[in-house]
């Protein structure tokens, strides 16, 4: 089985996936009465009800969106980050690939061209273009660029990924049979689909979302409960939500290194070395590996998850570098 050909074609695939998504999420869990029932990508504000197909734009090896910003949110490197790791999910499944597994993120910014969100004016929305500049068997790679309104250049990231499931049989089967590019499966995604929540249009915004299970424990420690809301559709801690929570901790650290909060964050470069499941209290530390007063800070932040088993120590679950 091919990947679309057309453009109309690819956009189907592209929230077929979104879809997808969602549904995988309430196979890995059964909330309680009250809880929410959306994984991470609805406070992203790109869960099946929020995605808007008239923002998207799909072809061959390209994807891009108009992103509205909710109200509370700032446009930050670990949000751009964040939306590059969603939006790229998308991008591999027009292309007839699987979703992967994030190895490594990387983030520059331009301070001088970041927007705030503040109003509902068209200033609000930035473009987010992501290119897939590698399509390999067992690592690829993407390049995404974020703009504003008025076609500045906010940032841009890249994004490598392990495409296979490690499993040589399902590997097998999906290489030669991506079933979420046919229109089959997407009659039935959209027979499975639950009513729409009323809920699910009131973007919070992913910095809520995150704030909301993160406490500031000392300068430059942490601790952050994760929960279903911070997962990905598979049930492990969302790749952009890890690197958000390491930026938030990471400038806390770095105010009381600069005795100021007039700082930005410059860029970032994250890896990750577990997944993080279940839900636990994971533990943040920051260390300085470079620091210059009234210039600059080069800090690395260890996102960890408690000992289990036989292990003695902590799990990392990302290392990240912050500047």
């Amino acid at each position: 089985m091919k990947p679309p050909k057309t453009p109309e074609a690819m956009k189907e695939v592209v929230m077929n996936f979104v879809k997808q998504g969602y549904l995988f999420f309430r196979m890995n869990r059964k909330p309680k009465p009250g809880e929410s029932n959306y994984s991470f990508q609805s406070a992203l504000g790109l869960c099946h009800e929020t995605y808007d197909p008239d923002r998207l734009t799909v072809s061959k090896n390209f994807l891009s969106y108009r992103y509205k910003l909710a109200p509370s949110d700032k446009l930050t490197p670990g949000l751009g980050a964040a939306l590059m790791d969603e939006m790229t999910a998308g991008l591999f499944g027009a292309a007839g690939r699987p979703a992967g597994a994030s190895l490594f993120f990387q983030a520059q910014w331009f301070p001088e061209n970041i927007i705030k969100s503040s109003s509902s004016d068209e200033e609000d929305y930035v473009d987010i273009a992501n290119t897939l500049t590698k399509n390999g068997r067992t690592i690829s790679h993407t390049r995404t660029d974020i703009r504003s309104s008025d076609n500045k250049l906010i940032g841009y990231s890249t994004h490598v990924k392990y495409m296979p499931f490690g499993n040589i049989v399902l590997d097998t089967f999906i290489s030669y049979f991506p079933f979420w590019v046919s229109p089959w499966f997407s009659r039935i995604i959209n027979k499975r689909l639950p009513p729409p929540s009323p809920t699910a249009h009131e973007n919070v915004g992913a910095h809520k979302a995150v704030e909301a299970g993160l406490k500031i424990v000392s300068d430059g420690k942490g601790e952050f409960s994760m929960t279903d809301d911070h997962k990905n559709p598979f049930g492990t801690l969302h790749g952009g939500c890890s690197v958000m929570v390491m930026e938030k901790v990471g400038d806390s650290y770095a105010s009381s290194l600069f005795k100021d909060s007039n700082f930005y964050l410059e860029s970032l470069q994250v890896q990750f070395l577990s997944a993080g499941r279940g839900q636990k209290t994971l533990t943040l530390e920051c260390e300085t590996i470079e620091f210059t007063e009234k210039s600059h800070a080069l800090i690395r932040v260890n996102l960890m998850k408690p000992k289990s088993g036989k292990k003695k120590g902590p799990t990392v679950l990302a290392e990240g570098a912050f500047k």
